[in-house]
């Protein structure tokens, strides 16, 4: 009476748990109900449940009757340290493409989500490697970028150097004419006596005494 199409599922059942159980009615309908009943989730039955937040307008009493809707198929009975680690995990990292990657997982646990996260990391880290070496822009990008810092440095060193011998080659406030202040033998009147004040290796023009 189940039909042709409930007939060949029935057929596909296989793992009896004794010989003859699939001409028996208790154990064929109970093979069915698993087929037809949807697996359970439970890292994402678990996730909804820590999602779940009082809307607007909502009662206590909703809400509370809500969450303990949610907790039913969370299995928090049997819950342990370990599910409880893996479940945070599962909240809280902020890569969502390996959250989802986690909540496609039926049976999650501790070191399946350790393994699924450090093997996102490596990969991600992996492909960026590999589009760098492959996409020959980013080769001639780089060239580029180091040319242009050279230039800019090279201009910065030029334009110091300028500046630097521009404040050497200055008026003299010892003799009066331009020349680099830096070395003293280039001054007209280095060791000569002025005519004002007496003093050495500066000019009357340029004397600084009081009459």
């Amino acid at each position: 009476m189940i039909g042709e199409d409930a007939r060949e599922v029935c057929s596909t059942f296989t793992a009896w748990a004794e010989e003859g159980d699939d001409q028996k009615i208790a154990p064929v309908l109970k093979k069915l109900g698993e087929y037809c009943e949807p697996r359970k989730n439970i890292p994402f039955e678990r996730y909804c449940f820590n999602q779940c937040v009082q809307d607007p307008g909502e009662t206590y009493d909703q809400y509370h009757t809500a969450l303990r809707k949610l907790a039913e198929g969370c299995n928090f009975e049997v819950i342990n340290p370990k599910e409880i680690l893996h479940d945070r995990l599962l909240f809280g990292i902020h890569d969502n493409k390996v959250r989802e990657r986690l909540l496609r997982e039926t049976s999650l646990t501790l070191a399946k989500t350790d393994e699924i996260c450090r093997t996102s990391k490596s990969t991600t880290a992996q492909m960026k490697l590999v589009e760098n070496q492959t996409d020959p822009s980013s080769s001639v990008n780089a060239v580029t970028d180091q040319e242009n810092k050279k230039k800019r440095l090279g201009r910065r060193k030029s334009k110091g150097k300028d500046d630097k011998n521009a404040n050497k080659s200055k008026e003299c406030w010892n003799c009066g004419t331009v020349h680099n202040r830096s070395k003293k033998e280039l001054c007209s009147a280095f060791g000569k006596k002025c005519l004002k004040c007496g003093k050495l290796s500066h000019f009357a023009a340029k004397c600084c005494s009081k009459k």
